[in-house]
């Protein structure tokens, strides 16, 4: 073998690797990184101080579902809606009217004889004319026709009242109707 100029032995091919100084950054960044696993692997697995990722998320969903049940407890008439509990009184019509001027009439109509959306004050229904069913469409949309789901905009009270208030319409013949559209119901 050659010998070098720093009395290192070359190998053949000339190469000498020669033993520099690790820099001090480089050094204190790797010896940062030493402690800090060994904080993390004894708070998360061996004293478990911290929770992990997964029990941290199932904390969280739980937390979300306690808030969830107090918002529903909040809300007026927390209730869910049901069939042959629309009301009839005129303050549950006069809110229902107010709350239909300023969500529906645009698609169907101040006077519920229908726009885009059907109208609605004849005996012809496209989803079903019960109470049930006025109250389902309300609540869930119909999203292939462009009717907006409105059980997370409008409270439970608020959905029975424009459901009576539909329901109200019904016989009202108004001017310049829509043709009927669906199967007419008879209750």
């Amino acid at each position: 073998m050659k010998k070098h100029q720093d009395n290192f032995e070359a190998p053949f091919d000339g190469i000498v690797e020669l033993d520099n100084v690790l820099p001090p950054w480089w050094l204190a960044l790797f010896i940062i990184t030493i402690l800090w696993s060994m904080v993390y692997l004894e708070g998360y697995h061996l004293f478990k101080a911290w929770d992990l990722q997964e029990e941290e998320y199932q904390t969280e969903m739980k937390l979300a579902e306690k808030q969830a049940a107090l918002a529903a407890q909040k809300q007026d008439g927390s209730k869910a809606p049901k069939a042959g509990e629309l009301p009839s009184d005129p303050e549950s019509l006069a809110m229902g009217k107010e709350i239909y001027a300023k969500n529906c009439a645009s698609c169907h109509a101040q006077a519920g004889e229908g726009l885009i959306g059907p109208n609605l004050t004849d005996r012809f229904w496209i989803h079903g004319g019960s109470d049930e069913a006025i109250i389902k469409v309300i609540q869930d949309g119909v999203l292939e026709k462009g009717m907006l789901p409105w059980k997370q905009t409008l409270k439970p009270r608020e959905i029975l009242a424009v459901s009576g208030f539909i329901r109200s319409l019904q016989d009202t013949n108004p001017p310049n109707a829509k043709e009927a559209q669906g199967e007419e119901y008879n209750p």
